[in-house]
Order: C-alpha cells, then structure tokens, then sequence
C-alpha cells in the first residue's frame, strides 16, 4: 500500500511541475521580451497573448521604435523583432509597430505577423515626418489579421493646413486620401 501512496505522490510531482509551461501565452510574452532586450533602436517590446488552453496562447506583439535612431538601425530592429521563434502551441496574429519620435506625429501601424517587413520603416518614418499630421494608426480590420489587406487608416491633423496635412499622409502611406478616416478634424472637407 505504502509504494501505491509514493507512486502516487510522485506522479502528481511531475504532473504539477509539467504544469509550468502550461500558460503558453504569457510564456511567449516572456521569451518575447528577453528576445527583444537590448535590441537597437527598441524602446519597448510586449505583447498581448492569452493562455487559450493548457499549453497553447495566442495574440498580438508590439514594439516602439525610437525614431531619433537610424533607419538602417530601425530596420534591423524590425527584422530581428520577426526572427523571433514563436514558441509551439502559440498563435501570433499581429505585430503592432509604433514609432515614438518627440515633436512628430505618433506613428502606429500594424503588420501581418510572419508576412516581409517591405516598407514598412520608411513608410512609418515618412508619416512621422508629414507637416500638420499629429497622429495615425494604421490597423488590421480582421481580429485574426486573416485578410491583412483589410485595414483601416486613420488620422488625427493640426487645425492649420489639414487638407495639405491628409495629401501628406496619402502620399507617404501610399493610399487615396479617400482612403483614410480623419478622427480629427471633425468634419474636415477637402476639395
């Protein structure tokens, strides 16, 4: 009876110890952290990623660019960000890339997880650079990031020289002005 009650207790040893890794999500949020760690031109990386079942998570990771830093440094930062090695059983959807540069336009935009870089640095650092443009976010409409290609843009502009300021956005996104939702202004009409 006794080696029954030990082979018991041990057993439940190693099932609860197993247990740690049991909250993927939260898991990768961490490797993803230590992964991005002194990485050039990164002012903060994390991530939002649920533990969905035992041993599988799923989400979204963010990092902030410093755009005082070089572009090259901005594009290596990116690129070793999507070298990151998602770990078994966690789902990543989004990188969400925000580039933070004092007395320019607070630039947000997401990226499709696993698709290339392209433009996606130079189209954020010529945002950041648009006279008049206070802020734009540029986001996966589909809560899977399924159909990248469905996105909704964004803008917040000055008061002064607004429509000058959404033809500058347009341009450095690469869209219509159509396109783009202004948040701000309210009412803006451009002819």
């Amino acid at each position: 009876m006794r080696w029954i009650l030990a082979a018991l207790a041990l057993g439940a040893a190693a099932t609860l110890s197993g247990c740690q890794g049991a909250n993927a999500g939260s898991a990768a949020e961490d490797a993803f952290a230590a992964h991005m760690a002194g990485t050039p031109g990164v002012t903060a990386a994390g991530g939002f990623l649920s533990n969905d079942l035992p041993f599988r998570g799923s989400g979204d990771l963010e990092i902030t660019l410093d755009g005082a830093a070089d572009p090259a440094v901005l594009e290596d930062a990116v690129a070793h960000t999507l070298a990151f090695d998602v770990p078994s059983g966690v789902t990543i959807r989004r990188l969400e890339v925000q580039l933070a540069d004092p007395g320019s336009a607070e630039v947000l935009i997401d990226h499709a997880w696993g698709a290339p870089a392209g433009d996606l640095v130079s189209r954020a650092i010529a945002l950041a650079g648009v006279a008049g443009l206070d802020g734009y976010a540029e986001t996966i409409d589909s809560p899977t990031a399924s159909d990248p290609e469905e996105r909704t843009i964004r803008v917040w502009l000055g008061r002064d020289d607004a429509c000058a300021a959404l033809a500058g956005a347009a341009v450095a996104a690469g869209v219509a002005p159509a396109a783009i939702e202004v948040a701000s202004p309210a009412g803006l009409a451009c002819g």
